[in-house]
């Protein structure tokens, strides 16, 4: 049954132009608007960055980032994931041909666990971008050298 459904909901979407989830962030309109959003920060900066620190999901935001990162001259990228390291990697290598320079690190703490006792000098949202400064914070000696952008998914979660 679940498969006639899920053909059928392909289908629609296909006739409608619209998209499924979960990959819901999964199209030109929005590759187009991350990558220059980090061109922007990038640029506005004045600075050349050689490493990039972000939190990764399903791997699609992280594979927009990545494509604009390397043509603006980034070397490396750290993303820390909440979901898994190898869907995260199928969506790069899907997008980018390859993974090279990009470290995928799995989250010592699950999606749900919005890390209370935790506090970051910043907003950010406690699924995504808190992990992935926790991560940094404990782990920035191993940070190659060079300018480093911490990129910020989100802020707070509210509810």
């Amino acid at each position: 049954m679940f498969n006639v459904l899920y053909a059928q909901t392909k289908r629609f979407r296909d006739e409608n132009n619209f998209q499924m989830m979960p990959n819901a962030f999964d199209s030109p309109i929005y590759h187009k608007y991350i990558m220059s959003r980090l061109e922007s920060a990038m640029i506005d900066s004045n600075r050349k960055y050689h490493n990039l620190i972000v939190s990764s999901g399903s791997g699609v935001t992280i594979s927009a980032l990545a494509k604009r990162f390397f043509e603006l001259g980034g070397k490396n990228i750290f993303t820390i994931c909440v979901s898994s390291e190898r869907t995260v990697r199928k969506e790069v290598v899907k997008k980018l041909g390859s993974d090279q320079s990009i470290t995928i690190i799995k989250s010592e703490f699950n999606f749900n666990n919005m890390m209370p006792q935790y506090s970051t000098p910043f907003p950010c949202n406690e699924m995504w971008d808190k992990k992935a400064w926790h991560w940094l914070e404990h782990n920035i000696s191993s940070i190659p050298k060079g300018n480093t952008l911490f990129w910020n998914l989100g802020g707070h979660y509210g509810f």
